[in-house]
C-alpha cells in the first residue's frame, strides 16, 4: 500500500504551488486530535519534537519584508548561527535556519525583479544573491538533522565529477571516415608517397627507430585495408633484441615485437570506415611523408553574436598562388551557468510540436563565455601551444568566475590534445608562450589578487613551465612592490627563462627584464632603458649565437635590442621609427623578422615595395648584427595589420587582419590573412584570406608545422606526433592545489560524512589522479558507498552511489581550499533508502524534501530575477512542509484512519480528497 503521507512529502518536494500546503497547514491547525484507533495511538507516539514557533507563525510576521533589504545586504553571511535558533532539536533549528536564508534570499531576488535598476545596483544585489545562494548550500551539506533529509537540489542516490584526463594504459582515436568499405580505393594518393614512420618512448629515454612505408609497392592504387596491414607490419618488423643485437622470440619462434603501437580499421557508420590507432602510454609514434613541404598552422579568435571561439586553420603549400587556409577545427569555453539556464527554458511543454504532434528538437541551450587568443608556439614535432584567457568551463577546467590564463595542445590537424589552467587562485591575464627543443612550455602572464593563499594587493608577473604532456613543473611569481605585468617570454639554450615586462610603483612605469633558472629560480633583473610609457612587445634567442633579442615600443618609436643574456646589458639596436612593431622571429640561421601595422610611416631602412595608404601590415627583415634591413608592406588601402610572424620553410609569413580585399573578396566583418615574404628581397608572394560571414577575426597567429603530404591527408593522419598522452594529475587538469609536504603547502580539500559517522577529509595529494582519488575514498568508505572511475575514450569520471540504506554527505573545503568545484561536484547529500518494511509505519516524523535549487540561478537581468523569485519561494513551501511534518497533527490522524478503513467526517474527507487530487495531477 502507497504510504499516503510520504505522498504529501512527494507534494511538498515536487508542487510548484504553495495551494496545496495552505490546506494542509489549515488541517493541521483545525483538527481536534481526537483520534482513538491504535493505529492512531501507535503513530502519534512517535512525534516527539518539542513545541515550537516557527517564524512565518510569529506575531506580525511579514514574508519577504523589503524594508529588511539594506539590513540583509550588509549581512556578512544570511545563515544564523545555530545559537540564534530557541530550539534544541536539530531538525527544528535547520528548518528555521534555512526559511531565513530563504527569506533573505527572496528579498533580494524581489529587489531585482523590480524595473529601473542601474546595471551598478543589479550588479551588487546579483553578487550578494550568488554568495548568499553559495552559503545556503554549504550549510544545507553539514547541517546536523535527525528525522529531516534537507536537500539543496534534487533527490539523488548518485554524483559524478566532470570528465578528467584518465590515468589510462593505453592512448587510442580514430581518423575521420575515409571509404566506403573496408578495401575501399584511397582518394588523393598517387600511389607513389613514402610515408615515414618514427617510434619511441615517452619519456625520451632509449632508443627510436624509424620505418619507411612505400606506396609504391602496394597494389596501385592504394586501398584502405592494405595500407593498415603493411603499416602495421612496418612497425612489427622492430624486434626486441638481446644484447648481441639477435631478436627475442616467444614461444613458437617468432621474432617479439619491440613496439606495441597499432593501427586498425574501423567501421564507424553504415559503410563507413576510417583508420584507428591504438597507443600503450609510454610510446610515441610521429608520422611525415618524405619530401612533403612545411604547413603554416593558423589560429585565431572569431568573433560573432553568440561569442568568441578560438578558430584553427592550415596553409598547405604556402608557397603555391593558390594557397588557402583550410578550416580545421573550432572550440570555444563554455559558460556554465549561462548554458544551465537557457536548458531549464527549453521545456518540452513549450517547444514548438512537429508534424507527428511531438515536442521538436530543443535548440542547442550551449552559451559561450569570454575567451582571448594570445599567443603561439610550435614544436618540431608538429604540436602548437596556445595560450589565451577566459571566464569559462574548457577541457577539465571548471571555471570559478574568475578570469584564467589557459594552455591549449593541438596536433598538426588542429585537434585538441589538451587544455590546462594556470592554476592560480586569483584573476590571471596576459599571455606570453614559448618551447624549448625539449618540447617544454614556459608561459608569463600577470596575477591580480590572491596567490598562493596569500593576499597581494598589487599585480604580479608569473611564470609557468609544463611537460609535453601538460604537467605543471613550476609556477613562479615576480613581485617588486608594485603592479607588475608580463608581456613576453623566451627560453634560452641553457633553460634560461626571460622575461620582459612592466612595473609601476608611484606612478613610476618601468620596463625589466627577468632572468629566471631552469627551476623557476629569480637570477636577475635589468632595467631597460626605455620611454616611462614604453612596452616589451616581443623576446627572442638567436639560436647561433645565444643572444637575446628584445623589441619595445616606446612613445615615439619601435626599437629592436640586442642584449646580452649574461648581464641583460644592451649591445645594438634598431630604431624602427614611429611604427606598431608587434612580433619577433629568429631563424636558426640569425636571421631576424619583426612585423607589425603602420599608417603613413614607412619603416626605417631599405624599402621592398610601397606603402598602399591607410593602415598598411609590415615585415622587416634584418640580419644578426641589426642591419641591412629591408621591409615589405601588405596593404590594399585600407586596414590592414600584422599580428604574428614565423619563419617556414624558405620564406617569411605573417598572420594579420584586413578590412579590405587582399587576395578575394572580403567574406566577414573582419578578415583574417597570411602572407609569404621571399627572404633577402622582401617580395610579397601568396596570400591566404579567410573570414566568415558577419565574424570578425581576432588576432592571427601563425606556426610552422611539418606538412601531411597528399598520403597523410588522404589517410587522414596528422604530420608530426600521433595523438597525446595528457598529464594525468589533477592539478594541472584542473588547476587545484596539491599536498607538497616537501615546502609545506596543504592540498584543497572537501569532507564526506557517512550516515551519522564523524565527517572525515579528502585532501588533494601533489600528483593526486582520478584514479588514486577514487581509491582513497573507497578506502574510507567502505561498501557503503560505490566509488569508480571509469575511463571512456580517454576520459575518466569520478562516479560515487550510496548503497540502499546510507546516506552521504559532501561538504565543501575551507573558501580558499574548496576541491569541489575544480572537480565539478556539487555540495549536498546523497540517500538512497531501504524497502520499506512490512509493518513500518505509514505516517512517521520527517522525511526527504529537496529544494530543488541550482546555483545557477541569477539577478543578472530581471527576467532571470523573476525565475529567481519563484524557484526561492517553492523553497521557502517545501521548508515549510519539512518542519511541519515534524509535528502531529489532526490531518495525519485522517490520513491513518482512512487508510485502516476508519469512518471519517465529511470536512476531513473533503481535505483528503483535496489531496488526493493534487498528488494525481502531480503523477501520484
Amino acid at each position: 500500500m502507497a504510504k499516503i503521507f510520504d505522498g504529501l512529502a512527494g507534494l511538498a518536494l515536487f508542487s510548484g504551488s504553495s495551494k496545496v500546503l495552505d490546506q494542509y497547514y489549515q488541517a493541521v491547525a483545525q483538527g481536534d486530535g481526537n483520534f482513538q484507533s491504535a493505529t492512531v495511538r501507535k503513530a502519534r507516539a512517535l512525534f516527539k519534537t518539542p513545541p515550537s514557533t516557527p517564524p512565518w507563525k510569529e506575531k506580525g510576521a511579514k514574508e519577504a519584508d523589503p524594508g529588511k533589504l539594506s539590513t540583509v545586504r550588509a549581512m556578512r553571511t544570511i545563515i544564523d548561527a545555530d545559537r540564534t535558533s530557541q530550539s534544541k532539536d536539530p531538525d527544528v533549528t535547520a528548518s528555521i535556519i534555512t526559511y531565513k536564508a530563504l527569506d533573505r534570499l527572496q528579498i533580494l531576488a524581489e529587489a531585482a525583479a523590480k524595473p529601473g535598476l542601474s546595471e551598478a545596483e543589479r550588479a551588487s544585489l546579483a553578487r550578494s544573491f550568488d554568495k548568499g545562494l553559495r552559503d545556503l548550500q554549504s550549510y544545507m551539506s553539514g547541517a546536523t538533522l535527525d528525522k529531516l533529509r534537507l536537500l539543496f537540489g534534487e533527490l539523488s542516490s548518485h554524483t559524478e565529477s566532470n570528465k578528467l584526463g584518465g590515468d589510462v594504459n593505453s592512448f587510442t582515436g580514430q581518423t575521420r571516415v575515409l571509404a566506403r568499405s573496408a578495401d575501399g580505393l584511397l582518394q588523393g594518393v598517387s600511389g607513389s608517397e613514402r610515408i615515414e614512420i618514427t617510434l619511441g618512448n615517452r619519456d625520451g629515454k632509449g632508443r627510436t627507430d624509424t620505418v619507411t612505408l612505400d606506396l609504391s609497392t602496394l597494389g596501385q592504387p592504394p586501398r584502405l585495408g592494405e595500407v593498415v596491414k603493411a603499416l602495421n607490419a612496418k612497425i612489427g618488423s622492430i624486434a626486441l633484441t638481446t644484447s648481441d643485437g639477435s631478436p627475442l622470440l616467444d614461444g613458437a619462434g617468432r621474432p617479439i615485437p619491440r613496439w606495441g603501437a597499432q593501427f586498425t580499421l574501423e567501421l564507424v557508420g553504415e559503410d563507413q570506415w576510417a583508420i584507428g590507432y591504438r597507443l600503450p602510454a609510454n610510446e610515441t609514434v610521429r608520422l611525415g611523408q618524405a619530401g612533403a613541404p612545411d604547413s603554416i598552422m593558423v589560429v585565431s579568435a572569431q568573433t560573432d553574436d553568440n561569442g568568441t571561439t578560438m578558430a584553427m586553420r592550415r596553409v598547405d603549400n604556402p608557397q603555391d598562388e593558390t594557397a588557402n587556409a583550410r578550416p580545421l577545427d573550432r572550440i570555444g569555453a563554455i559558460d556554465r551557468d549561462a548554458t544551465a539556464r537557457e536548458a531549464a527554458k527549453n521545456d518540452e511543454a513549450k517547444r514548438p510540436k512537429g508534424p507527428d504532434g511531438k515536442p521538436l528538437p530543443p535548440p542547442d541551450p550551449t552559451k559561450l563565455a569570454d575567451l582571448d587568443v594570445r599567443a603561439m608556439a610550435t614544436d618540431a614535432s608538429g604540436s602548437s601551444y596556445v595560450v589565451g584567457t577566459t571566464d569559462g568551463d574548457f577541457g577539465a577546467y571548471r571555471s570559478t568566475g574568475k578570469t584564467t590564463l589557459f594552455v591549449t595542445k593541438l596536433d598538426s590537424a588542429g585537434h585538441v590534445l589538451w587544455q590546462h589552467p594556470l592554476g592560480e587562485p586569483g584573476t590571471s591575464t596576459g599571455g606570453a608562450i614559448s618551447v624549448d627543443a625539449a618540447g617544454t612550455v614556459t608561459v608569463s602572464g600577470t596575477v591580480s589578487g590572491d596567490r598562493d593563499r596569500t593576499v597581494s594587493m598589487d599585480d604580479d608577473m608569473v611564470v609557468a613551465r609544463f611537460t609535453a604532456s601538460g604537467q605543471k613543473i613550476f609556477s613562479t611569481a615576480i613581485r617588486s612592490g608594485g603592479d607588475d605585468s608580463a608581456t613576453a617570454v623566451t627560453v634560452g639554450a641553457d633553460g634560461s627563462i626571460y622575461v620582459g615586462g612592466q612595473t609601476s610603483r608611484d606612478g613610476v612605469r618601468q620596463n625589466f627584464v627577468f632572468q629566471i633558472d631552469a627551476g623557476g629560480n629569480l637570477r636577475q633583473r635589468a632595467t631597460l632603458a626605455t620611454d616611462t610609457g614604453g612596452t616589451i612587445k616581443a623576446l627572442a634567442v638567436d639560436p647561433r649565437s645565444g643572444a637575446l633579442l628584445a623589441l619595445t615600443r616606446d612613445d615615439a618609436s619601435a626599437v629592436l635590442r640586442t642584449l646580452d643574456p649574461a648581464t641583460i646589458t644592451e649591445q645594438a639596436q634598431f630604431d624602427l621609427g614611429a611604427v606598431d612593431a608587434r612580433a619577433l622571429a629568429v631563424s636558426s640561421e640569425g636571421r631576424v623578422a619583426v612585423a607589425g601595422a603602420t599608417t603613413g610611416t614607412a619603416v626605417a631602412g631599405a624599402q621592398a615595395n610601397g606603402l598602399t595608404g591607410g593602415r598598411d601590415a609590415f615585415v622587416t627583415q634584418l640580419d644578426a648584427t641589426l642591419a641591412n634591413a629591408r621591409t615589405s608592406y601588405v596593404g590594399g588601402g585600407g586596414d590592414d595589420q600584422a599580428d604574428s610572424v614565423a619563419f617556414i620553410g624558405d620564406a617569411i609569413v605573417i598572420g594579420g587582419r584586413t578590412k579590405g580585399d587582399l587576395a578575394g573578396t572580403r567574406t566577414g566583418k573582419v578578415d583574417g590573412f597570411t602572407a609569404r615574404i621571399a627572404l633577402d628581397s622582401g617580395a610579397v608572394g601568396a596570400i591566404a584570406q579567410f573570414g566568415t560571414y558577419e565574424e570578425s577575426v581576432g588576432p592571427v597567429l601563425v606556426g610552422r608545422v611539418p606538412g601531411p603530404g597528399s598520403a597523410l591527408q588522404a589517410l587522414g593522419l596528422p604530420s608530426g606526433d600521433l595523438g597525446g598522452v595528457e598529464a594525468p594529475d589533477l592539478a594541472s587538469q584542473t588547476g587545484l592545489h596539491g599536498k607538497d609536504e616537501a615546502i609545506g603547502a596543504a592540498g584543497d580539500r572537501f569532507q564526506l560524512r557517512l550516515n551519522d559517522m564523524p565527517a572525515f577529509t579528502v585532501e588533494i595529494d601533489k600528483d593526486e589522479t582520478i584514479r588514486t582519488l577514487a581509491d582513497k575514498i573507497k578506502r574510507k568508505l567502505g561498501k557503503a558507498v560505490t566509488v569508480t572511475a571509469p575511463v571512456v575514450e580517454g576520459r575518466a569520471t569520478l562516479k560515487i552511489s550510496v548503497t540502499p540504506g546510507n546516506s552521504l554527505k559532501i561538504m565543501p573545503g575551507p573558501q580558499d581550499q574548496d576541491a569541489l568545484p575544480r572537480l565539478g561536484l556539487e555540495a549536498g547529500t546523497l540517500i538512497s533508502d531501504k524497502p520499506p518494511a512490512k509493518d513500518e509505519p505509514k505516517v512517521k516524523p520527517g522525511g526527504k524534501f529537496a529544494l530543488s535549487l541550482t546555483t545557477t540561478l541569477s539577478l543578472a537581468s530581471r527576467e532571470q530575477a523573476k525565475t529567481a523569485v519563484d524557484a526561492i519561494k517553492q523553497a521557502i513551501a517545501r521548508v515549510q512542509g519539512a518542519y511541519s511534518s515534524l509535528y502531529w497533527s489532526p490531518a495525519k490522524a485522517a490520513l491513518l484512519d482512512k487508510t485502516q478503513g476508519q469512518p471519517i467526517d465529511a470536512r476531513t474527507q473533503k481535505q483528503i480528497d483535496s489531496y488526493r487530487s493534487a498528488l494525481t495531477r502531480l503523477g501520484g
